[in-house]
């Protein structure tokens, strides 16, 4: 049986819509600073975006749903978990790095 892990990470939340509807648009220097958590989020678009990034979908409480590992420029991707979803976007390679897998517990600071 697996173990869940937990990680804790700062990412500056957009929770509003102007705020979610732009993402990482023009300000791609968060990645690099803990990237950015979208809530409510089910899906997410690169477009306009210069890098690859990882997108991470948590539940409402944390939990890992999905993982999206290096997602190019100019590409969508959807969370296909039922419930209220945010979706994590940081560095691409981070998730990896850091070991996040689908089931582990995240903790917001």
């Amino acid at each position: 049986m697996k173990k869940t892990r937990h990680h804790q990470l700062s990412p500056k939340l957009l929770d509003r819509f102007w705020q979610r509807a732009r993402g990482l648009l023009m300000r791609q220097e968060l990645l690099d600073h803990g990237g950015v958590l979208i809530r409510p989020c089910r899906s997410i678009h690169t477009v306009g975006m210069s890098r690859k990034i990882d997108v991470v979908f948590v539940d409402i409480e944390g939990c890992v749903r999905e993982i999206f590992a290096e997602v190019s420029p100019c590409r969508a991707v959807i969370c296909k978990s039922k419930g209220q979803l945010a979706a994590l976007e940081i560095s691409a390679g981070s998730a990896g790095k850091i070991g996040i897998a689908v089931g582990d517990q995240i903790y917001f600071l």
